[in-house]
């Protein structure tokens, strides 16, 4: 795929794409976000997609995933608080 057929790709999907990316990134996965955020800043400079909406999606997605995560770590340590053991490590695997 070219450059210019990735960049149309790109003005089509980058709504659908771009949040899909940024969620894979936050869970660990490495996937080409930061390249395809700096094509859609392209495509924006020369007007053919919306920052505002592109920046809104993205955004809320990362919030979301980041509360949720938030969330999971503060289930994760009030179950820990509360065993009588609390979550510690194995030595074995330190």
């Amino acid at each position: 795929m070219d450059p210019a057929n990735s960049l149309e790709f790109l003005a089509r999907c980058g709504f659908v794409i771009l949040p899909a990316l940024v969620v894979a990134e936050q869970f660990g996965i490495p996937l080409p976000a930061v390249p395809a955020l700096l094509g859609v800043g392209a495509l924006a400079a020369t007007g053919q997609v919306s920052i505002p909406l592109v920046l809104g999606a993205v955004v809320t997605v990362a919030l979301s995933v980041d509360f949720a995560w938030y969330e999971l770590g503060r289930h994760v340590a009030r179950t820990c608080s509360r065993s009588s053991a609390g979550c510690r490590r194995s030595r074995t695997h330190a």
